[in-house]
């Protein structure tokens, strides 16, 4: 049953990453094509690369992946949506950017809390009582534990792409 005391505003980027996904739009810094991505091979396990995004190093992760859905490869109509976030700058990979929805001619019903991947998922989005997609927080994508990892690694992903600019 559709929670209408937790009045959704603002506008939502609709989003496939295996399935339907959204995210604030206040959250994202901008949608990205997929672009050739660094592959170190010390990256974590849902990092699928570092993209340089105007001299910054990104660290771009699988959204698919990270929630344990099925997608096919990513390939070039793949997008990767920056969150606006101070470090470590991320990307989530995702199959396809779709459109920004006016949040308020939509409900959000809860979903079983075994099924939130640590919060991530705020819960499904209705619309005139069918499903539209699940709500993501962009402030949980990451545990604490896994942001730290991701800044040390970014850390060294940006000091590389520094010295190539140097050199």
């Amino acid at each position: 049953m559709p929670d209408k005391a937790k009045e959704l505003t603002g506008k939502l980027l609709l989003f496939r990453a295996g399935t339907m996904l959204a995210l604030p739009l206040a959250s994202v810094d901008e949608v990205l094509p997929f672009v050739q991505l660094t592959c170190p091979p010390s990256a974590p396990g849902s990092v699928v690369g570092i993209a340089n995004v105007s001299g910054v190093a990104v660290t771009v992760i699988n959204l698919s992946t990270l929630l344990d859905l099925d997608t096919p490869a990513p390939d070039s109509r793949w997008h990767m949506i920056k969150l606006k976030r101070p470090d470590p700058p991320l990307a989530l990979l995702v199959e396809r950017a779709m459109s920004a929805v006016d949040a308020r001619a939509l409900d959000l019903a809860p979903i079983s809390g075994d099924v939130t991947f640590n919060g991530m998922i705020q819960g499904e989005l209705i619309r005139n009582g069918d499903p539209v997609a699940h709500l993501l927080d962009a402030e949980k994508v990451l545990t604490a534990e896994e942001a730290q990892r991701l800044e040390n690694f970014a850390r060294l992903a940006q000091d590389r792409l520094d010295g190539l600019e140097v050199a």
